[in-house]
């Protein structure tokens, strides 16, 4: 399981096992506000909004090990959790712009695709399952 937690101060993503109780492993870092985690189907990684610096907030992924950690996009909006394609090949979020609009990127940060671009405010996106 992971989870967003504010246990050593800012927000952070933790996976924790069920098996041992209270055991948790930080998978973002101690300086960023790392928040809505979202596994991929294929167990892999796992997707989450962060925001370093400057308060800009991006995509990232990062594996359950708190390795491997990879900034696929940036900005996003912050309180949207990314949703994983079921073959875990694409993620759909939330880009910021002058509102919010719905966008794809494949895992690796490639093939970026804006799928709405209105005046309206679009986002908690979805896929159908398969």
């Amino acid at each position: 399981m992971v989870f967003a937690s504010t246990k050593d101060g800012n927000a952070g993503i933790y996976a924790a096992s069920s098996l041992i109780p209270g055991n948790m492993l930080r998978l973002t870092p101690l300086d960023a506000w790392s928040q809505t985690p979202s596994w991929s189907p294929d167990g892999s990684l796992i997707a989450h909004i962060t925001g370093e610096g400057g308060g800009q907030w991006g995509l990232y992924t990062v594996d359950s090990a708190g390795v491997n950690r990879r900034q696929l996009f940036t900005p996003v909006f912050s309180e949207a959790p990314a949703a994983w394609s079921s073959d875990s090949q694409q993620l759909s979020f939330v880009i910021t712009d002058e509102d919010e609009e719905i966008a794809l990127i494949r895992r690796d940060g490639s093939g970026f695709l804006r799928l709405t671009n209105n005046n309206a405010r679009d986002w908690d996106p979805a896929w159908e399952p398969r």
